[in-house]
């Protein structure tokens, strides 16, 4: 807020629950308390979505990113792949610096999973 950017993070619904309009309901609530401090951006997830719930709200489509990588344990939680920077590993797992990322989190028992990317929106 304060003439910043704010962040559209998430919209979700409970399981088996539907309120017909909930998201414009939600962003006009948002809109008639902070006119003058409206630019909002989010991002979809494009293995789930399209965007077209934000095309539908009045958001501009912005663009693309690339597909992104999370790294998963022996027991397949999926870690988010800052967790483990490089600089972040060779602390973790007290490894040798002259290694990357990637042969640190190998020799560690972790595997990559790449995802389809984002999608980034943004309304003014």
């Amino acid at each position: 807020g304060n003439g910043s950017q704010w962040e559209l993070s998430r919209f979700c619904s409970l399981s088996n629950t539907r309120v017909i309009g909930a998201a414009s309901k939600l962003l006009n609530h948002f809109k008639n308390n902070f006119q003058n401090d409206l630019n909002i951006i989010s991002y979809a997830d494009q293995r789930w979505s399209s965007g077209e719930l934000y095309k539908t709200l009045g958001f501009d489509f912005v663009g693309n990113s690339e597909p992104s990588y999370w790294y998963m344990d022996d027991y397949k939680i999926r870690h988010h792949r800052s967790k483990f920077m490089k600089h972040n590993a060779v602390k973790i797992f007290n490894a040798d610096q002259n290694k990357t990322e990637w042969e640190i989190m190998v020799e560690n028992g972790y595997d990559r999973i790449w995802d389809c990317g984002t999608s980034k929106w943004l309304l003014k």
